[in-house]
């Protein structure tokens, strides 16, 4: 299956840094019906593919606890001229936390912290050129800023990856901008105030049944951090996988 279509500055690929591997696979196969493949199988660490209906869904490292940093998904943004990118992140408030770096043949990556202290990745596709799938039960749907700098945050990306932004306020909910507008949204920034936890992305998995996966996956080991609500997206609900990872569920209709 032919690589999900994206632009630069779009979410392209997520990934899940996680301490049990093997849990994190059962876990997620059980509740999303994922297969695995390594990339590198002499490698401890080797990066694990999740695929979804033959086609890449997601990614998962081992944790090993160096960084200091829980377990938790990153999402990445496509950037064809990562170097250029990368650059000019520090001129637009922003920090660079690991260089642009190769990744054998299957392309290049970096990570920034948004002015907020949101974490991010970034990727220029080589042989990997990101999700497979998107949009669908078992993958990501939408990819959410939550930041206690909200104009900061907005003009950040905006700057830094040249985000065509659309506010979305009159919903009586958080202040919210999105990349892209209406049905051609491709992610969102969302105020969240100015409360103590530092700006985070959220990666949100389509699912046919909010209810029964919610269930599901308190069966497997993980948790519930917040129950199925309706919500301007339908009906979703915030989990934690086995080890603490937190990710969001939205019903497809």
């Amino acid at each position: 299956m032919s690589a999900f279509a994206t632009a630069a500055g779009d979410p392209c690929w997520i990934d899940l840094a996680t301490r049990d591997p093997l849990g994190a696979k059962a876990f997620y196969t059980a509740l999303f019906g994922w297969t695995y493949d390594v990339w590198d199988e002499e490698a401890a660490d080797g990066y694990i593919m999740a695929f979804k209906d033959g086609a890449a869904a997601a990614g998962m490292i081992k944790n090993s606890g160096a960084s200091g940093q829980p377990d938790g998904w990153t999402t990445y943004l496509r950037a064809d001229n990562l170097a250029e990118v990368a650059a000019a992140v520090p001129s637009h408030g922003g920090r660079v936390l690991v260089a642009p770096m190769e990744v054998s043949a299957q392309g290049s990556m970096s990570f920034v912290a948004d002015p907020a202290g949101s974490t991010v990745g970034l990727w220029k596709p080589g042989l990997h050129q990101g999700f497979g799938i998107h949009g669908r039960p078992g993958s990501a749907v939408w990819h959410e800023l939550r930041t206690t700098d909200y104009p900061g945050t907005v003009a950040f990306y905006r700057a830094a990856f040249g985000w065509d932004t659309a506010a979305r306020d009159d919903d009586g909910g958080p202040r919210t901008t999105t990349l892209g507008e209406g049905i051609y949204a491709r992610a969102g920034i969302v105020d969240d105030g100015e409360g103590p936890i530092p700006g985070r992305w959220q990666v949100v998995f389509g699912v046919a049944d909010a209810g029964a996966s919610t269930a599901l996956a308190a069966t497997l080991g993980g948790r519930v951090v917040a129950p199925v609500v309706e919500s301007t997206y339908g009906r979703t609900a915030t989990l934690a996988d086995t080890t603490g990872a937190v990710f969001q569920i939205a019903q497809l209709h």
